[in-house]
């Protein structure tokens, strides 16, 4: 049985980690943001440490992969470059491995409503960005991949569970 590879797609406040903990509650979950928080003190600028972020997210899901364990990769992945980006520094066996893109199609008024609880955290993002982000959003198709992607689906939250 091959073992999936699931990646996470939507704005901040879209719903990704809690749909990925309901859903995939067997999966290793591994995010992006746990792994900046833990890296990056709050003094520092949040993008500071960018690259060895982006390094140990990718490790830690070939990791995983090699175990042959389900992982879910949350984090935005909002356009085709950013999802080719993690793409290209995962070591998949096609052979063992499905790829699923969870497209969060949350609207824009639930992520700001969601975005708006974590004011005063880390984890909130500026509104303006925020639109900016939910307005540069390029839905994941199969044809960008070369055929890697086995299967696309789309959520639709709504409100205090985004």
């Amino acid at each position: 049985m091959k073992n999936k590879l699931y990646i996470m797609c939507g704005c901040p406040g879209a719903g990704k980690t809690f749909y990925a903990k309901q859903h995939f509650p067997n999966a290793i979950y591994i995010s992006r943001d746990e792994i900046r928080f833990a890296m990056v003190p709050e003094t520092d600028q949040y993008f500071a440490r960018e690259n060895e972020v982006f390094n140990v997210f990718t490790a830690k899901i070939n990791d995983a992969l090699r175990g042959s364990l389900d992982v879910v990769a949350d984090a935005t992945h909002l356009t085709k470059k950013s999802r080719y980006k993690l793409l290209s520094h995962l070591r998949i066996d096609k052979n063992h491995t499905d790829i699923i893109f969870i497209v969060m199609e949350t609207p824009l008024n639930i992520c700001l409503e969601q975005n708006e609880k974590r004011r005063g955290t880390r984890s909130y993002v500026p509104q303006s960005t925020l639109r900016r982000m939910f307005y540069s959003f390029e839905a994941p198709n199969f044809n960008e991949y070369y055929g890697l992607i086995d299967k696309i689906y789309g959520v639709k939250m709504k409100g205090d569970n985004a």
